[in-house]
This record gives structure tokens, C-alpha cells and sequence, in this order.
């Protein structure tokens, strides 16, 4: 389409919504938001006269909040209706999610994956994800990773496309892919090191480059590795990762403390993961003896650093992490946490205490293996159960420490100069003041990209 002056003039559009979530100050009643190709141009409560001329679009019961990052995720795992059963062992859980990934082989694997992955994709776009950092297993793609095409059901004019253009800029949704790493076997490791090797060496290439959400100024990891846990990845093989990290400013993310049959099985070679791993590994993996605080001090050597899980880590442990906060985090799943502790005595994570502790927490979906969905609003939501937990703190979470965390500069939070890639949520009733935050997360009755708000006038 030829960009004409009316069109250079729907560049530019006002947004006016019941409430404004900055993250940066209190939030904003009856508040505008000016967007310029993907980029804020004002937020406050009066709009100003410059702006008067541009398209508006009010959006009434709507509030607004900074883009969502899902910290933690397997796209992979996308086409599972439901999540497998736990029945009590986290090993046997693992063995069930191999067998699900080995159903299909040759091209029927290659293209149900690129499947699974782009309906992960647009799952977590249409419930309002900006952000997703994707743990990935070959096959994979760097062209399963496009941004999700708006709605079929929200087609409109090349008005409103420009319109939503003006919100989103050029892309409106960012993947991280994260290739996962072991080295159980050493044929197992030379075969995943060359598959992370493979995918670094394609995301570098200029096609595949993802325009940064964020400004020039930003270091936001264009690569990413994951040694996937303690039973299956060597501390060697995480000390390796974490100095590549520093030298390619790389973020490294690792499963650790997820079970208690992982804690045991790192304290004394425990069953039941230890006969589970038997025909696995070779030797010189079974010789090596290191423990869940070898591991924690390997990823606080990383130039970035996200810990899966977390669960069962210690208070020494967490004390190192709360003194590394500026480079290294935990991504919290809450649903697969519940998942795997039925028992309601046990369901609530101590997130409170932590974060009293100064430990740095993000928010992820984890997979439908254990998720019944990846909206990452519902995880907020499920999190309101907690004790001594704010609603503040739960929304930063998963907007604006995930994006300090990894330097997003102009990302999770809303204010002149960053990007206006907001997440909207549509509320079904008003907001209480004595914790509006907490009132949003239980008014807020789901979560999704702003311009799919933005229909025909």
C-alpha cells in the first residue's frame, strides 16, 4: 500500500482506557495513550491538542498494561490437549513426555512440531504474550517463529490495519528459541551441542534476525542455551555455557530444584531416577558426583541467567541468588507447580518469603504437558492465592522484572520513548483502590494484544 498523507496521518493513533497500568508510577484513570509505529508519543490523563487530529479509538472497561513475557515455555508440546497426568513420580511424568514427543517420525515429526509450535504461538499472542523465551529440542525452524497473523475473525480494512500498525510497529510478537543441551552420553551431547551450535549459527543470520523490541542501547540476548537439568546435563557442560554467555552477552536457562526426586537424587544417587538413567548415560557422566549448589554457583556465572523452577532450593542457595538479582532469576510456572502438588497443603509456593529475600522472580507457562493453557495472565491469576503476596509484585513479574532482567530498555513498563506493544485486558467490573493491582488480577477477566481491540470506527 502506498503511504499517503492520510495514511502517514493513521500512523499515529489515541488510545483512551478506563485505566493505565505504567508500572512505572500509580496508575492512570481515564488515561490516554498515543502511540507512533509501535512507539508511546504520550500517556497521561488530558490529551494533548497536537494529538487531537489523529485517529482515536476509546476503548470503555479496558484497561492497559506493558506486554506480557512468558519466561519460561516449550512450544513443542502446543498440540496436547490436556496435560499428562501426574501420578506421584516427576521421573515417570518425564518418561511419559518422551514418549509423547517420539509418536511421529521422518516429516510426519518435522511438520507436526512446526505445527504445535505455531499454535503455541498464536495461543500466547491471542492471550496478550509479547515476549516468549521457548526451550527448544530438534527438529526446529528459525521460520516456525514468524509473528502470528492477526485473528481471521478480527479482518478488517487496510485502515484499521494501519491502525494496528501503529501500535505494534513491525512486529508484534517476539520468540527467543532456547536449544536444549545434554550431555548424559556423549553421543547425546555432540548431537544437541550441534543442534544449539546450528541454531545460534541460523538466528544470526540477518533473515532470521527478529527486530529487537527494544532500542539499539538494549541488550536483549539474541542467543540463548539451555542445559536441561542435573540428570541429564553435567555441571561441566553448564560452566561451558556460562562462560559463552559471557562472551556472546547470552543468557543460559536450566531446570533446577523442579522435584523433590531430583533433590534426592543429587543428595545420594536416590531411586527412582537413578535406575531411570541407567541406560542413558555412559560412564563418564555416572563418575560425575556434583551437587544442587555446584550447580546454582555455575549459572550465577552466567552473563544472564534463568533457573526453571526453582522449587526446592535452600536458603543458602537463596541467598546467593538474591545477591546475583541483577543478572540471574527464577522463572516461576504457578499451574505446573500445582500440577505436580495435588495436595492443597502443598500448593502454595512460597513466592512471598522469597521476594521479601530479594530473590528475582519471573513468570512462565511451562508446556501443555503440564499446563492446561500458556496464557500468562492465568498464571497471574493463580498466583492471587498466595499469601503476603501484593498484586503489584505479581504483575511485575511478568512485565517489568523480566524486561529489567534482560535489559529491555524501552519493554515492561508504559512511558514516552518505549514501545507501545501493550496487553489489554477487559474488565467485568470496577476497580477496587485499596489494591487496585490485586482488584485488576481479579477484575481482569483475561488478557489480550491491545490492537485487537482496534475494529472500524
Amino acid at each position: 500500500m502506498l503511504l499517503t498523507k492520510a495514511n502517514k496521518r493513521m500512523s499515529t493513533i489515541a488510545i483512551h482506557a478506563d485505566w493505565i497500568f505504567s508500572l512505572t508510577s500509580t496508575p492512570i484513570p481515564n488515561g490516554w495513550l498515543v502511540a507512533h509505529e509501535g512507539v508511546i508519543e504520550f500517556l497521561g490523563r488530558e490529551l494533548p491538542p497536537r494529538f487531537q487530529s489523529v485517529p482515536i479509538r476509546k476503548l470503555p472497561n479496558t484497561a492497559l498494561l506493558p506486554g506480557l513475557i512468558n519466561a519460561h515455555c516449550h512450544l513443542e508440546f502446543s498440540d496436547m490437549a490436556n496435560p499428562i497426568e501426574f501420578h506421584g513420580s516427576f521421573i515417570a511424568w518425564i518418561q511419559s513426555v518422551v514418549r509423547h514427543r517420539a509418536q511421529a517420525n521422518g516429516e510426519e515429526s518435522i511438520e507436526r512440531r512446526r505445527m504445535a509450535v505455531a499454535r503455541g504461538i498464536e495461543e500466547s499472542y491471542r492471550s496478550g504474550t509479547r515476549i516468549l523465551f521457548d526451550t527448544i529440542t530438534a527438529p526446529w525452524s528459525p521460520d516456525w517463529i514468524q509473528s502470528p497473523s492477526i485473528p481471521q475473525e478480527l479482518a478488517s480494512s487496510p485502515e484499521v490495519g494501519i491502525l494496528r500498525h501503529a501500535l505494534t510497529g513491525l512486529s508484534r510478537f517476539y520468540v527467543v528459541p532456547i536449544p536444549e543441551t545434554l550431555d548424559i552420553h556423549q553421543s547425546r551431547g555432540d548431537e544437541t551441542i550441534a543442534f544449539a551450535r546450528r541454531v545460534h549459527e541460523q538466528m544470526g543470520e540477518p533473515k532470521n534476525r527478529q527486530s529487537s523490541p527494544t532500542s539499539s542501547s538494549s541488550i536483549m540476548p539474541r542467543l540463548a542455551i539451555s542445559p536441561h537439568a542435573p540428570y541429564t546435563a553435567s555441571r561441566n557442560l553448564v560452566r561451558n555455557w556460562t562462560a559463552w554467555s559471557q562472551s556472546n552477552h547470552g543468557l543460559v536457562s536450566m531446570h533446577l530444584a523442579e522435584s523433590r526426586e531430583e533433590m534426592e537424587w543429587l543428595a545420594e544417587r536416590a531411586e527412582p531416577i537413578e535406575s531411570a538413567l541407567g541406560r542413558f548415560r555412559d560412564q563418564a557422566f555416572a563418575r560425575q558426583s556434583s551437587t544442587m549448589q555446584d550447580y546454582v554457583d555455575a549459572m550465577l556465572e552466567a552473563w544472564l541467567g534463568i533457573i526453571a523452577h526453582g522449587n526446592y532450593l535452600d536458603e543458602s542457595l537463596l541467598t546467593n541468588l538474591s545477591a546475583h538479582r541483577n543478572h540471574v532469576a527464577i522463572a516461576h510456572c504457578p499451574r505446573t507447580y500445582r500440577h505436580f502438588h495435588p495436595d492443597r497443603s502443598t500448593q502454595n509456593y512460597p513466592l512471598a518469603e522469597r521476594l521479601r529475600r530479594g530473590v528475582r522472580h519471573l513468570v512462565g507457562t511451562d508446556s501443555r504437558a503440564s499446563n492446561p493453557d500458556l496464557s500468562v495472565w492465568s498464571e497471574m491469576q493463580t498466583m492471587l492465592n498466595y499469601p503476603g503476596i501484593s498484586g503489584e509484585e505479581i504483575i511485575a513479574m511478568a512485565t517489568r522484572e523480566p524486561a529489567d532482567l534482560l535489559g529491555l530498555a524501552d519493554f515492561g513498563t508504559l512511558a514516552v520513548g518505549n514501545r507501545s506493544l501493550c496487553t489489554a485486558i477487559p474488565l467485568s467490573g470496577t476497580l477496587e483502590q485499596e489494591d487496585i493491582y490485586r482488584s485488576l488480577l481479579t477484575v481482569g477477566k483475561s488478557a489480550v494484544p491491545l490492537e485487537s481491540m482496534i475494529v472500524e470506527s
